[in-house]
């Protein structure tokens, strides 16, 4: 089972992290340690728990928001496709199925892995046809069609940089730092983006 200490270990996370998400009228937040640990608990705004230890696991803590501070009980509540991470804004299912991809070496082909996989192409497309657009405003520009200057500033996705993040990490594990050959470390600067700047 795939924890916040393993998101934690391999850069999906880090400490001081926050975590949240709603339930009817609440608004729960959490900060991640950097043992993977949840802890300064809010409860809309409020910090709540101050006598209770941080919480390691994180359908533990959804439970102990929804039943001791909202007063209800749920017996169908996916913590990790509800739970989001604020720094991302990306879900914890999101998260989990980006560690899957990059850590593992051979991950089975599910359902769940294709549809993650259909979630980050789309991701990937909807970017490219923006930066397409941006492109084409340009070229009316510098060719004389328009007067107007492109002004639009495109942001890569949060979704995308992770993904990028974990891909270069990849290849840096795989063939890098095993392999120690000379002509792979090229192959992998080659081939592979740059690492983000907020590595």
């Amino acid at each position: 089972m795939i924890t916040l200490h393993d998101l934690v270990l391999c850069d999906l996370m880090e400490e001081g992290h926050e975590i949240f998400f709603h339930f009817k009228s609440f608004y729960f937040e959490g900060t991640v340690s950097g043992l993977g640990c949840i802890y300064n608990t809010r409860a809309n705004g409020n910090t709540i728990f101050h006598d209770r230890m941080a919480f390691e696991n994180v359908s533990e803590w959804a439970d102990a928001l929804i039943q001791n501070v909202a007063k209800e009980y749920v017996t169908r509540f996916s913590s990790f496709k509800r739970i989001c991470h604020k720094q991302s804004g990306l879900s914890l299912h999101t998260l989990r199925q980006l560690y899957n991809h990059f850590t593992y070496g051979k991950l089975p082909l599910t359902n769940q892995t294709i549809i993650t996989l259909r979630e980050c192409l789309t991701s990937t497309l909807t970017h490219i046809k923006k930066l397409e657009n941006v492109i084409r405003e340009q070229r009316q520009y510098i060719e004389g069609q328009t007067s107007c200057i492109p002004t639009q500033h495109i942001i890569k996705p949060t979704c995308i940089q992770k993904i990028e993040y974990m891909h270069n990490r990849y290849l840096k594990n795989n063939f890098s730092s095993k392999s120690g050959s000379l002509e792979q470390d090229k192959a992998v600067k080659k081939f592979s983006p740059a690492i983000l700047q907020n590595e």
